[in-house]
């Protein structure tokens, strides 16, 4: 006899056998009732379209073929077409901003990795090195090759001479003494003065992010018609000297080269890191570098000031130290702008519209001589706005942050203001950093001898920040 277990094993597996074939009858009896279906013809298809597009064909999202294929219908590719429309974005709807050094990399000329030699290729490979190094550098200097970048593009010039400023000085001001170029352009006294950034006693243009920058842009347009924009020459001009360059081209008898000859290794060079830069940043990820994204706060701007401003007084329009102010206008030695038609002063780009409207009202009936003064009282700050000529409206944009020490213009044929302890506001001077007897003396027009002595300085004649100066000789 059978054990009770296997019967019952045995009975289940009788059950599924008579199930199986139960199964397989019904799918032979429904497959021999279901009609026959054709399929499309493809030339009939063309000439009677359907009311009602088919459905888009199924895709395998891990696959990397098309849903179109040669065996796909015009009607499916119709459907395909309508559905890939469907995934454009929306021309109405806000751009991201575009990434800044993708920009660059599709507006590179001639330093792209396409035109690479020899010479640039190893000086590629040198700055690809040091890859932490490179893109902290380019961290530091992204603001300012943000601001020249406007620049060139504005000047019609190609792009790639934004790494001009890093071959020269890796963007950093150089000073120099004598007849030495200084500055990130490295730009020599003579030039510098041809082309729009002079040098005075308290001010060299060359040393000035912005004002070096406009007139690079000047000379370098200059130098692309003598050399008819053949950029290498331009390059080798704007380190070497135009005349160099020309007189290199120059072969027997008067013909002309097709390259210069006897240029110094200095300036074959300059035009080889220049291209190397180029194509660091054309093709990044060939050289394991990564590109530092950019702050949009850290952006900068410059405006135009033909008068000459006291530049604490434009550091509290713009709510910022006098001493970052400085640092973004290092050119500037006084304390004041140096006033002439084509100066610049850089500053920050979220700050420049607040700035222009700010100085509207104010030019140039008010511009060289504001001071600040204590007076604790409202209805003092009043009459003393009221006696320095200041409509309401001006006094309340100069003087928004409702201090006690308020703004006011002074100097000759002003009404003199009264100060906190009764002197006159225009016959003192506090003391900022950096200011020098020389630089107060002549911004007040008065001898350097007559400060000592109205202040009984001593020999040494040191004066130090928050000092008050008379500027005038004792009752």
């Amino acid at each position: 006899m059978m054990p009770e277990y296997l019967i019952c094993n045995g009975a289940r597996s009788a059950r599924r056998d008579v199930t199986r074939v139960l199964f397989a009858f019904a799918l032979i009896m429904l497959g021999a009732c279901a009609a026959p279906v054709a399929r499309p013809d493809i030339a009939a298809t063309q000439d009677s379209p359907s009311d009602t597009a088919p459905p888009l064909p199924e895709r395998d999202h891990g696959a990397t073929t098309s849903v179109v294929n040669d065996e796909t219908s015009p009607a499916d590719m119709a459907a395909v077409a309508i559905h890939q429309d469907s995934l454009e974005p929306d021309p109405s709807a806000p751009l991201p901003p575009p990434d800044f050094w993708n920009s660059v990399r599709q507006e590179l000329v001639f330093t792209r990795c396409s035109n690479e030699d020899a010479l640039s290729s190893r000086w590629t490979r040198k700055y690809a090195g040091y890859p932490a190094r490179f893109q902290e550098t380019l961290n530091q200097i992204s603001p300012l090759m943000q601001y020249v970048a406007r620049e060139l593009r504005a000047a019609n010039l190609p792009i790639d001479f934004i790494f001009l400023p890093i071959v020269e000085s890796t963007y950093h001001p150089h000073r120099s003494r004598g007849d030495w170029p200084a500055g990130i352009w490295q730009l020599m006294p003579q030039t510098a003065r041809g082309f729009g950034a002079p040098m005075k006693a308290q001010y060299d243009g060359r040393l000035d992010f912005a004002q070096s920058t406009f007139a690079a842009m000047k000379l370098l347009n200059y130098l692309s018609v003598q050399f008819d924009q053949d950029w290498k020459l331009v390059n080798m001009a704007f380190n070497a000297g135009e005349y160099r360059v020309k007189r290199a081209l120059k072969g027997p008898k008067g013909t002309l080269l097709p390259e210069p000859k006897g240029l110094s290794p200095i300036t074959i060079e300059h035009y080889a890191k220049l291209r190397a830069l180029g194509c660091l940043i054309d093709q990044p990820e060939r050289f394991n570098l990564t590109l530092p994204p950019l702050d949009p706060g850290r952006e900068l701007a410059s405006v135009n000031l033909p008068e000459a401003w006291p530049l604490d007084f434009l550091a509290h329009l713009l709510k910022m130290d006098v001493t970052a102010l400085h640092k973004l206008n290092p050119g500037l030695y006084g304390t004041h702008t140096p006033g002439f038609p084509e100066y610049r002063l850089l500053l920050p780009k979220f700050a420049e519209d607040d700035l222009l409207a700010a100085l509207a009202p104010l030019s140039p009936t008010y511009s060289a001589r504001w001071q600040q003064v204590q007076l604790a009282d409202a209805d003092a700050r009043a009459k003393a706005a009221l006696e320095a000529g200041l409509s309401q409206e001006v006094y309340a944009r100069v003087n928004s942050d409702g201090s006690a020490k308020i703004w006011l213009p002074t100097g000759s044929g002003q009404p003199k203001v009264l100060a906190s302890d009764g002197a006159s506001a225009a016959e003192r001077h506090r003391v900022r950093a950096g200011d020098t007897l020389w630089g107060i003396a002549r911004h007040y027009r008065v001898k350097v001898q007559s400060l000592i002595e109205w202040n009984g300085l001593g020999k040494k004649a040191l004066i130090k920040p928050g000092q008050w100066l008379r500027l005038r000789a004792r009752d």
